[in-house]
């Protein structure tokens, strides 16, 4: 399933059969109980044992509230991946979107961590910012940048007219700049004062250079985004599952002393079963990265800002949130509060917003 240009794990399908589903809900009201959707069995699975962290633990999921799931159910879904690198490899899409976007679309998962399902936190809020200053442009900049822009439309003839305007204009100025920067070094070495050539302009005819200010744009930044989860187990399946999910956000942000990468110029793959071999000559495996989706059912919510691939930049634990520590008869804590950091790995561009529907 694809939507706002990411994929969303297949084992995110619900019920295919609508009218089955609406009767079953039906059936469930009349006899007073609630129902809640199925998920299949690769994601209904949740892992309930530290054997999570395990080969193939992506086949499960973790999740708080364990009964956080139903059709109306607005709820974070976290999925951990591989870091690509950008540049491993040369790109072969259809535009340069698609290319930029490349290593950062999920094609390889972590296969060592579960996914992840939250309830929806508080203060979800999304910030774009964009470098916009200004900058003052001299009458002979601003006439040769004109030239310059003349020149890339091929018009040679109007380049030339520029510019030997602007020519002229310096050098019927040449006079006043001179006399007054004659006049600024007296003043400096007989009183000292640090004054510009503007202040004598302004002072003595009352007026000053123009400065051709103008607004230009310099580039806009990767968004951040900061989540905060509170998690207050009621039961000891609760308590296995707040755990588990405290120790993968910690796996992946970690970066690995044993990787299947042995070397930067040559890329020989370390043999299976023998990755510390990498570990062993100097290299370090990156941290995975994280893919966070805003849901809403089974799909991407329609309405809420999302993002794209991000690394966490810094991850902590409170095992104490209320300030008083206290645990379970089995030593769980009573209370869990983790905040995790995330930046976006890509920037987002114009073309990324939708008009409708999951965007970012």
């Amino acid at each position: 399933m694809t939507a706002a240009g990411y994929i969303i794990d297949d084992s995110l399908d619900f019920i295919e059969d609508q009218q089955k589903q609406e009767a079953a809900e039906q059936a469930a009201a009349e006899s007073g109980t609630k129902l809640s959707l199925s998920f299949p069995t690769s994601v209904a699975a949740k892992s309930a044992t530290p054997k999570a962290f395990g080969p193939g633990s992506s086949n499960g999921s973790l999740r708080y509230p364990l009964d956080i799931l139903d059709k109306e159910s607005d709820y974070m879904y976290f999925e951990f991946f591989n870091y690509e690198p950008p540049f491993k490899k040369a790109a072969n899409l259809s535009n340069a979107l698609d290319s930029y976007n490349k290593s950062a679309r999920g094609d390889s998962p972590a296969t060592n961590l579960p996914k992840i399902l939250l309830y929806m936190p508080e203060g979800v809020t999304t910030s774009y910012k964009a470098d916009w200053t200004g900058k003052k442009f001299s009458n002979i900049a601003a006439g040769l940048l004109t030239t310059g822009a003349a020149l890339a439309e091929a018009d040679v003839k109007k380049a030339m007219d520029v510019f030997g305007s602007t020519a002229g204009n310096a050098l019927g100025r040449f006079g006043d700049q001179a006399a007054t920067s004659a006049i600024n070094k007296l003043i400096s070495s007989v009183t000292g004062d640090s004054i510009t050539n503007a202040d004598i302009f302004s002072s003595v005819g009352g007026a000053i250079l123009n400065p051709n200010a103008e607004l230009i744009f310099g580039g806009h930044d990767l968004r951040t985004f900061r989540v905060k989860f509170l998690m207050v187990p009621y039961n000891e399946k609760e308590a296995i599952q707040v755990d588990l999910i405290t120790r993968s956000f910690k796996k992946a942000m970690l970066p690995k002393i044993n990787t299947s990468n042995s070397g930067f110029f040559t890329g020989t793959a370390v043999s299976a079963g023998t990755e510390a071999a990498a570990g062993n000559h100097g290299w370090i495996g990156l941290p995975n990265l994280c893919r966070f989706t805003f849901m809403r059912g089974d799909k991407p919510h329609p309405f809420l800002t999302q993002y794209k691939m991000c690394a966490i930049t810094d991850y902590d634990v409170s095992y104490t949130p209320d300030g008083v520590y206290a645990s379970t008869y089995k030593g769980y804590p009573v209370a869990t509060q983790i905040e995790i950091g995330f930046i976006e790995t890509k920037l987002v561009y114009d073309e990324d917003i939708k008009a409708t529907g999951a965007s970012y």
